[in-house]
């Protein structure tokens, strides 16, 4: 599947990945397994991407930001090279539509605000709290709408949450 996504996507500039955790797992002597997987998963799909562009491995720019980095991370990250490590919210400048995002545990709530701004919607987006016919994100839609219901007692239809839906809606279409 993720190699047939890479094949359908256009122009690739860039690779951003946000939220990839702390490869610190409870204690300084033990790591995070899950972390090691998902940025092999990452950097294999950056390589798919230079591939299907015949581009030079590691030729692509790439892009990682995550809070919860640590000194351990920032360090096993640029010593593997080629890798901008940047302070939060600094990777939104860098997603716009000819971007791969890859967050894998980027908090769905976020994804309006950062990921999905309009006309800055990436090419490829890979993450976990996304699903088509708006899954989970149905969910953060309608948290803003009964919020703003019971808040106010207008049971409209704010303009957040049409704006939330929007956004969604206009990536599924791409």
């Amino acid at each position: 599947q993720l190699r047939n996504a890479v094949a359908r996507a256009g122009e690739i500039k860039n690779a951003v990945c946000l939220g990839l955790g702390s490869i610190r797992y409870t204690s300084p002597w033990t790591y995070n397994e899950h972390y090691v997987q998902q940025c092999g998963v990452f950097i294999a799909l950056c390589q798919m991407i230079e591939e299907k562009q015949k581009m030079e491995l590691g030729s692509l720019p790439v892009i990682f930001q995550d809070p919860a980095f640590q000194i351990e991370d920032r360090f096993i990250l640029e010593q593997s090279g080629g890798q901008t490590i940047v302070q939060s919210p600094e990777a939104n400048n860098h997603i716009n539509m000819h971007s791969f995002v890859y967050a894998p545990h980027f908090p769905a709530n976020y994804l309006f605000d950062t990921i999905l701004r309009e006309g800055h919607e990436p090419e490829l987006l890979y993450t976990n709290t996304f699903h088509g016919s708006l899954g989970p994100i149905g969910w953060l839609i309608t948290d803003s709408y009964l919020k703003k219901v019971y808040w106010t007692q207008d049971t409209t239809i704010n303009q957040q949450s049409v704006n939330m839906y929007n956004a969604a809606r206009r990536f599924l279409e791409n």
